[in-house]
């Protein structure tokens, strides 16, 4: 089973281990940053490329804007000191069972109605490709088609920048706009994960 490291300071890991105590972030948050590591003011942003051949061709660019209604939790899928020195940690989390830590995490937010995670793909350009035939609407029913065909993808793009974290985020989807971190306490999640402080 894969094992995530989420790298903290010990008086972090010590709380979550104490009471639950855990943060969860956003998209939003992400831009504001001042660390370089954390920051990424891109985080969200990402062109969709529509192509196809069929009925002699068709190219559409959406840019969006994804994330707006979800928390997140980013974690590595490698433990390693040099990379939590590079985070400016002095200790960290392992998480054992990913899907049943994210599970009742989920039962904790407000208002949440899904939660999913993967590793983040790194690319030199925030941009994803696909081919969904031809598309026989109206402008003003374009934009809701296309939102349609969102793609879970959009939110693991990331700068190849940033490649050398080989992140896992997890992802947890509400019917608000979020647009800043969220303190809460789930005691039930400890049990899937473990501490080793540095």
């Amino acid at each position: 089973m894969l094992k995530l490291y989420r790298y903290l300071d010990k008086k972090y890991v010590d709380a979550f281990f104490d009471d639950g105590s855990l943060r969860l972030s956003c998209f939003s948050a992400f831009w504001r940053h001042n660390d370089a590591e954390r920051c990424d003011r891109q985080e969200g942003n990402v062109i969709s490329v529509y192509l196809t051949q069929e009925n002699g061709g068709q190219t559409i660019l959406a840019k969006g804007v994804y994330g707006q209604n979800a928390y997140v939790l980013c974690t590595s899928i490698v433990c390693d000191e040099d990379l939590m020195k590079v985070f400016g940690c002095n200790s960290y989390m392992t998480i054992n069972n990913p899907e049943q830590f994210a599970s009742v995490i989920k039962e904790s937010i407000p208002s949440c109605y899904e939660s999913f995670g993967a590793s983040c793909i790194y690319q030199e350009q925030r941009i994803i490709q696909k081919d969904i035939g031809y598309i026989r609407v109206e402008d003003n029913e374009l934009r809701e088609y296309l939102t349609a065909q969102l793609d879970r993808k959009a939110f693991f793009i990331k700068s190849k920048s940033y490649s050398h974290q080989n992140e896992f985020r997890f992802i947890w989807s509400t019917k608000e706009s979020i647009s800043n971190y969220i303190e809460i306490k789930v005691p039930e999640a400890r049990k899937f994960c473990s501490c080793i402080n540095k």
